[in-house]
């Protein structure tokens, strides 16, 4: 965390010691009268604070009054308030990294695979971010150096400003096209690296290795047969009732030829298939009015959720 996070964190606690509303800029410990207005302003400019303001014709901060912590500022003070208890917890919790851009590559890889694995796949659960950097021991700063890098590549956005994330669609489609096709590279990761997640456990997913063995009872629980029968008619449906735009047709058939590729697969994974499944299973539902979709949503209810 940086020093301008810190003041920050330091003027919200201050203004949450009012009770979340201040006319003006309350006093803040440790900052000067001066330094407390230039926070406010680096606050307001986050998001973290609305107030009534007036600012100059160069965009200067002239007056604020009617102070009000917003929900991103509240967001933000919890990850504030986690990170300066951690000395009170028995110092700095963080382990050395290696700064080799190999080491770089493959920390990013873990991480969005942890983000993955605990969204279960899903675009609308949130993540606290920081916390998965935490939990692998790693500085403050690297985490989000990891979690910038992901939003400006597109494969997971914020919620707020300050740790709170989801998934992208792009992100979901990229990833699990890479698990699909463990020796074919992506846009964002080379072969067999997405699927490379230090203490992953109960995992039907092997990176490539030589001489290796894999076993597993990959049919059990798939009706192979009624999951062919829904993506054939979601396919069917597709085509003749497109979905609004363009880009969602490209977007959903991906997802649809991922299944397809997973179904064939001789030792498909049941939790990748269930998860595309499940996806698609939601479009249909959702598409339910239009007459060409009647029967891929009839197929949705029947199949196991």
């Amino acid at each position: 965390m940086t020093t301008d996070d810190l003041e920050i964190g330091k003027l919200l606690e201050a203004l949450l010691g009012c009770g979340g509303f201040s006319q003006q800029v309350p006093p803040v410990e440790g900052l000067s009268p001066e330094k407390a207005f230039a926070t406010l302003d680096a606050s307001l400019r986050r998001g973290y604070v609305s107030a009534r303001i007036q600012r100059s014709g160069s965009d200067q901060l002239n007056s604020a009054f009617n102070l009000t912590i917003t929900a991103s500022g509240r967001v933000f003070l919890e990850r504030h308030r986690r990170v300066v208890s951690h000395p009170a917890e028995g110092g700095d919790v963080s382990i050395p990294l290696d700064p080799s851009l190999p080491a770089r590559i493959q920390r990013r890889t873990q991480f969005i695979r942890l983000i993955y694995e605990e969204a279960e796949a899903s675009m609308i659960k949130v993540i606290d971010g920081p916390r998965v950097g935490d939990d692998l021991g790693w500085p403050r700063g690297e985490t989000d150096d990891v979690l910038r890098y992901w939003e400006g590549e597109g494969l997971l956005r914020y919620i707020a400003d300050e740790g709170a994330i989801c998934l992208t669609h792009e992100g979901i489609v990229e990833i699990e096209r890479a698990i699909s096709n463990p020796g074919v590279a992506t846009a964002h990761f080379a072969p067999h690296t997405v699927i490379i997640v230090e203490n992953m456990t109960n995992s039907q997913i092997q990176a490539g290795t030589i001489g290796s063995t894999q076993s597993s009872s990959s049919r059990d629980g798939i009706d192979a047969a009624a999951i062919k029968e829904f993506l054939d008619a979601f396919r069917s449906a597709l085509i003749e009732a497109p979905l609004s735009s363009e880009n969602d047709n490209v977007e959903v058939t991906q997802l649809v030829v991922l299944a397809e590729e997973e179904l064939r697969s001789d030792l498909p994974n049941k939790r990748h298939l269930g998860s595309l499944v499940n996806t698609l299973r939601g479009i249909a539902l959702g598409m339910v009015g239009s007459g060409a979709w009647a029967g891929v949503a009839t197929l949705a209810h029947q199949m196991p959720h």
